[in-house]
Order: C-alpha cells, then sequence, then structure tokens
C-alpha cells in the first residue's frame, strides 16, 4: 500500500505494473509545511525507486517484498534522515534488525514514552528544517552565481516580454517580444 501525492509519474509508471494498492491524498493546505516536505520526500524517493517497472517479473516479485522497507529506510540527501524517522520519529525495524538484534531499550510508561516520542519529534523536524534550508541556500548560491544582472542606462535599446494571446494562432508561433524600444528614464535602481 503507497500513500503518494498524486504524483503523475508514479500513478502512470510505477504503481501500475507492481500491483500495489494506491491510496490517493488529497493536497496538503498551505499552512502544513512539514507535510509538503514529507510527501516531497516521498515523491523523490519514488522517483529513485522507479526501475522498479522495468524489471522482468520475477525479479520484481523478489524486489517488490522488500520494496516498503527500503522506501522508508532510504537517507534523504538534503535531509539526511529517512522518511520513517520524520513520520514516526524512529528507525523502522528492519528484516536484518530481526535477523543479528538491536540494542535493547528500556520499556517506559506511556506518558514517559509519549513524551519522549515528542520530543525525539520536535528535534527531528528541527534538524530536517534546518537541513531543508541549508540545501536551499546552497541551491540559490549556485543559481545566483550564473545569473546576469541587467543595468540600463538611457538611450539602450532593449526588447519588451509582453506575451499577447491571438486567436487562431498556436501559442508556440506568437511573438511574445515587441520593440526595440529605447530607454528615455530610469525610474530607479
Amino acid at each position: 500500500m503507497i500513500l503518494t501525492n498524486k504524483a503523475a509519474w508514479v500513478t502512470s509508471k510505477c504503481l501500475p505494473s507492481s500491483g500495489t494498492l494506491h491510496l490517493e491524498t488529497i493536497q496538503p493546505s498551505a499552512k502544513s509545511h512539514l507535510l509538503k516536505e514529507v510527501f516531497w520526500l516521498v515523491s523523490r524517493s519514488w522517483k529513485t525507486l522507479s526501475f522498479v517497472s522495468i524489471m522482468p517479473d520475477y525479479a520484481r516479485l523478489c524486489f517488490i517484498s522488500n520494496l516498503k522497507e527500503v522506501f522508508w529506510s532510504e537517507e534523504h540527501e538534503v535531509t539526511g534522515l529517512t522518511p520513517a524517522e520524520i513520520l514516526f520519529g524512529r528507525t523502522l525495524l528492519l528484516p536484518c534488525d530481526i535477523l543479528f538484534g538491536r540494542p535493547s531499550e528500556t520499556p517506559s510508561s506511556r506518558n514517559e514514552y509519549m513524551k519522549n516520542l515528542e520530543a525525539r519529534l520536535e528535534s527531528v523536524h528541527a534538524f530536517a528544517r534546518e537541513r531543508i534550508k541549508l540545501a536551499s541556500e546552497r541551491m540559490k548560491t549556485r543559481y545566483d552565481s550564473r545569473a546576469t544582472d541587467h543595468h540600463f542606462k538611457d538611450g539602450d535599446l532593449v526588447w519588451m516580454y509582453n506575451p499577447k494571446r491571438r486567436r487562431g494562432l498556436s501559442p508556440k508561433l506568437q511573438q511574445n517580444w515587441e520593440g526595440p524600444y529605447t530607454v528615455v528614464k530610469k525610474l530607479n535602481e
């Protein structure tokens, strides 16, 4: 069973051939930033696993049984966390953990467990937000290094972007630029 944010390429390419039950969700509201981040993580992780749809049937059957564990335990490159850690506040119990064991944690009361879980989720979400912010700043720096700033002077010839829709002519063939015009006066910096 897979939960997506109605990503068209997931529903059309990956899921039909894998025989997976697909639950669509409504788009998250503008207020739920974390949910949008999680759906972005989900979609990004599915893109890395999209090769499953082109596998032969015998290989796909072997692979599909472990697909959920791989998806939920895959560490995202930007956040450095798995989707399971972001949603549940803990790492998942994987088959290798069952086989080789895991360090035991002392069981606690329900109230203590809830407080610990809430604290873990808060710290994980803060860490993920910080990592996403850093990645965003890196992308902005990379973009700004290639962006050019145009300074026009009085008397320069310029073209003006003005897309007009004309009936009977494809938008692809329409002229979007008008000019050349001459800069008469610079209003601001």
